[in-house]
């Protein structure tokens, strides 16, 4: 004979949530890895944006690569050496690089191209050009680059700077060349000279360090040796020594000139021989009367 036994719904209860409970320990791992994963990307996701929002300005767009010949590179923050090519946008913070025959110019925002010479370290320290505001910091570590400014720096000249190893270089609207030429830390070569020069080819720039600021004027050239000693006006070749007047070999004494002037070896003149007068002046009446 068959008893029917009834359990009571506390039982049933417990004996469902043991079951719920013992479920296998791999059967939970691939959702709580899962889980972990999403967390982190959304506590990355909320770092990046708070980020962004304490500096707006960090990695803004700058320019675009207008021209590239040669051998080119682009450094980003926590990236590799990559070849520059033509439209490659640059950014806040990117640094270019080119070799013994590289060529980059750089369009910006504003209007400002920048011609980066061979053999130069060109850095975008930062950039802005909007409704907020505008500024615009560029380094040059070794080289050579040609400026033509744009909208940046003729409202507010503090905008815009140049930054080099020898000094800080700001405009007055302008278009000018730097060459930084950075040998102090090694022997230069023949031909060489430590230090900044800067040509000025339209309006005024100003050049500053430890010693002050000198401002260069259209058409000059300002060269600094380093950035302790004050600029002078030149590109710092060293001058030519006057050519000593002739001297004579038999005893050294200078080669006199003749009574009449010429030079040694230049027969002189003939004398001028005196004109007759033409006879005595007419005293008599007018003529025709």
């Amino acid at each position: 004979m068959w008893r029917v036994v009834r359990r009571a719904p506390e039982a049933r209860a417990r004996q469902i949530r043991t079951r719920v409970v013992k479920v296998p320990a791999q059967r939970q791992g691939a959702p709580r890895s899962l889980a972990v994963f999403v967390l982190v990307c959304i506590v990355a996701t909320a770092m990046a944006a708070a980020a962004r929002a304490a500096d707006p300005q960090a990695r803004a767009f700058a320019a675009r690569v207008g021209k590239s010949s040669g051998e080119t590179r682009l450094m980003r923050p926590s990236s590799l050496l990559t070849p520059l090519r033509v439209g490659e946008p640059i950014r806040a913070g990117d640094r270019v690089y080119t070799g013994e025959d590289g060529n980059i110019e750089l369009l910006f925002t504003d209007g400002a191209v920048v011609l980066v010479r061979p053999r130069s370290e060109f850095a975008v320290e930062g950039y802005r050009y909007d409704a907020q505001g505008e500024r615009s910091l560029f380094a040059l570590a070794r080289g050579a680059v040609r400026t033509a400014t744009g909208a940046i720096g003729k409202r507010n000249h503090e905008d815009f700077r140049l930054r080099t190893p020898t000094a800080t270089i700001g405009i007055r609207g302008t278009e000018f060349e730097t060459s930084e030429n950075a040998c102090d830390t090694r022997a230069c070569q023949p031909g060489e000279r430590p230090g900044l020069v800067v040509t000025v080819y339209k309006g005024r720039v100003a050049v500053s360090n430890a010693s002050g600021t000198t401002e260069v004027p259209e058409g000059a050239t300002l060269y600094v040796r380093n950035a302790q000693e004050p600029a002078v006006f030149g590109t710092g070749e060293p001058q030519r020594p006057a050519q000593p007047a002739p001297q004579n070999r038999s005893n050294g004494a200078a080669t006199p000139r003749p009574p009449n002037g010429s030079p040694p070896g230049v027969p002189a003149p003939a004398p001028v021989r005196p004109v007759a007068p033409l006879g005595p002046a007419y005293d008599g009446p007018p003529v025709g009367q």
